[in-house]
This record gives structure tokens, sequence and C-alpha cells, in this order.
């Protein structure tokens, strides 16, 4: 069965996190990566991941964090134009670029994993928006999922030793955050400078232009919008199947644990998006999901949450992931198996029981 794995906050504006994603090795044919934002700021930080992870893998997914959507104040000076662009036009220019190099986005339709096998899949560099990374309706495709309709043949016997894999939907997903993660007695308009009480200020204040929107926050509300809907249609054409929801941000407040800079919550999601691994929540037809995949929080850890695995995937800065370098691992070593996903482990397993945390320090 082909798996999945996940990575997220590359952060290869790094020197050494770029050099060690340099060495990552290659995966089994038919493999797939999810790159889950925060990948660096420019154009020559997304090249670099995505012509890597397409050497490396057969399938590549990407979301954007708020890294990607930054418009550095060197960015005037850059040779790639799309570095010095602003807010929504800056994520639309990264979602070309992924394109380019056969990548999947948010704005691109939903696969079902595993994908059936393509002949014009040779090898992990070989994939292109034509061939085996889009195994359905090509990028220029509304934003709509439009995933192949369930299959009316008789399914085929399996042998006990290759049972019928089960099937998911990849939903990349785009959310942004609107400072909702804070206390209730904190009004919106109080917000920042209760942060501020702390010495907390995200960099995005000054670097992440909601532009053409006029607040982070709006900007936030019409990607719960499009999201919502995008879930709504999939559950409708799809109905019952679950899902491998993927975004940046945690869905959920409770996820998120910084107890250094606990006010950075306010940059950390939205309270829209709580129940979104839960079935029926986009209609009777939703079959909720099995697995969430973030980052963002630079603090990697697994949860079993209502039958859901969470898994924050984070790499992060250098400083962030030095112990797992000094018990030699590199890279390769915080990538985590998504799907089918450990068959044990302490604290929690496959089956999505309720087993509480498992923090993974070390990757």
């Amino acid at each position: 069965m082909a798996k999945l794995y996940a990575i997220a906050d590359l952060h290869l504006g790094h020197p050494l996190n770029a050099t060690e994603w340099a060495k990552l090795p290659a995966y089994p044919q038919g493999s797939g990566l999810i790159l889950a934002g925060d990948v660096g700021e420019t154009t020559a930080h997304l090249t670099t991941a995505f012509t890597k992870a397409k050497a490396c893998f057969t399938h590549v997914f990407w979301v954007p964090g708020n890294h990607e959507l930054y418009t550095m104040p060197s960015a005037s000076s850059s040779p790639d134009p799309a570095d010095a662009l602003q807010g929504e036009a800056k994520y639309h220019a990264f979602v070309s670029l992924a394109r380019e190099h056969g990548v999947l986005t948010p704005e691109d339709p939903w696969m079902l994993w595993p994908p059936s096998p393509h002949p014009s899949s040779s090898s992990p560099s070989s994939s292109s928006p034509s061939s085996s990374s889009f195994p359905f309706p090509s990028p220029s495709s509304p934003s709509f999922s439009s995933l192949p309709p369930p299959s009316s043949a008789p399914p085929q016997p399996q042998s006990p030793s290759q049972p019928e894999p089960e099937k998911v939907i990849i939903a990349l997903i785009f959310t942004l955050y609107d400072y909702s993660f804070r206390p209730p007695h904190i009004p919106l308009p109080r917000a920042l400078s209760w942060a501020a009480e702390h010495d907390i200020e995200a960099t995005d204040e000054h670097l992440l232009s909601p532009h053409p929107y006029a607040s982070r926050e709006a900007w936030c509300a019409a990607l719960v919008t499009q999201f919502t809907r995008k879930f709504t249609a999939t559950s409708l054409s799809h109905p019952h199947v679950p899902y491998v929801i993927v975004n940046h941000w945690p869905l959920r407040e409770d996820l998120v644990y910084i107890p250094r800079i606990p006010r950075f919550s306010l940059w950390c999601g939205t309270k829209e998006t709580e129940e979104w691994h839960r079935g029926g929540v986009f209609g009777e037809a939703y079959g909720g999901a099995k697995v969430v995949v973030t980052g963002h929080l630079h603090v990697r850890r697994t949860d079993w949450i209502e039958g859901c695995r969470f898994e924050e995937c984070s790499l992060g800065y250098p400083r962030q992931w030095e112990g797992a370098r000094e018990r030699g691992l590199g890279v390769e070593g915080v990538v985590r198996e998504i799907w089918p996903g450990p068959v044990e482990e302490e604290g929690g397993g496959r089956g999505g029981e309720e087993r509480g945390t498992v923090w993974r320090r070390f990757g």
C-alpha cells in the first residue's frame, strides 16, 4: 500500500535546515509527501522544497503557512517578482509555482488516496500535472473537488495478505486565523494589546498583508466559507468517505500548547474550524476526518480526539530539532507517516482510540 507522509515548517531560509533537507532520501515508488506550510518565504525556498520533494516522492502536496505569505523587506531586490507581491496575490503566485512542479495545492481538486495506478507514472521525479500527480481534473479546474465517481463495478476479491486499502480524501485547506483563540473575556478590539502585555506580537502584523481584504480576519472568514463549500460539495459527490485534512494552522484551540508564549495563540487558528474533523458537520454525507495534519506550533505531537488522530508535524527552527540531530536523525527522522499510520505505539495506535497525547520531541 502506498504510504502518505508529512512534514511542516521546514523554514528553508535557515541554512542548516536547507542543508539537511538536501539530504532527504528517496522513498518507495507511489509514496506521497505533505508539506504543511512554512516551507519558507521566497520563490527560491519553495522551488528548493518542491524540487527535492518531487525527486523523493511520487506525489507531493502543499498548503501555505504564514511565512509563505510574508512580503520580506528584501523583496524589492529579489530576482523573482512573486516575492514582492502581497497577500492573496502572493498566495496565488505560489500556487502557480507549485503546479509548475506537479505539486497539489488547496486550489486543486482533492485527491483520493491511495491513488489508482496511472500508466504514465514511472518514477518519483516524472510526475507532472498531466500525469500521476493529478489523476483527477487538471489544476485549471474549478476549486470545487471533482473526485472520480464511486465505482459501480463489483469489488475484486482480495487475498488475505492483500486487504483492500481504505480510501481517504486528502483535503488540502488554507484558513489563516482570526484572533479568536483567546479567552472569552478578551474582546477582539483588545486582543493585540492583551498579547502585547506579555511582550508578544507576531511578525505577521508587519509582513503578512491581507490585501485585497480589509483585515486578516476578513480573509480568514472568506477562506472558511470557501472550504466549507468545498467540503459540502465533495461530501455530496463522495458520501461517507473519510478525510485526511491538511492545514498549516491547528483546527482546535485545545491543541495549541505553547507554554512559553501562551498569548501567541491569537495567530494560531480560528474557532470556526473546531468541529471540522467530526462526521456530519458539513451535512449528513460528510465522513469526517481520520487524520488532521498541521504545523505552525513547532511542538511535535500526536493526539487522539473523538476517534481522529491529530498530527503536528513541524520541523521548526534549527534549535527546535537539535535534540533529534544529536540522536543522529536527519529530516527523514522527523517526517511523519500519516496514512495508514503506525499500527501500534505507546500512547496511541491506528484505530483512533482516545489515547491522549504522544509528544515527539525527537522526531
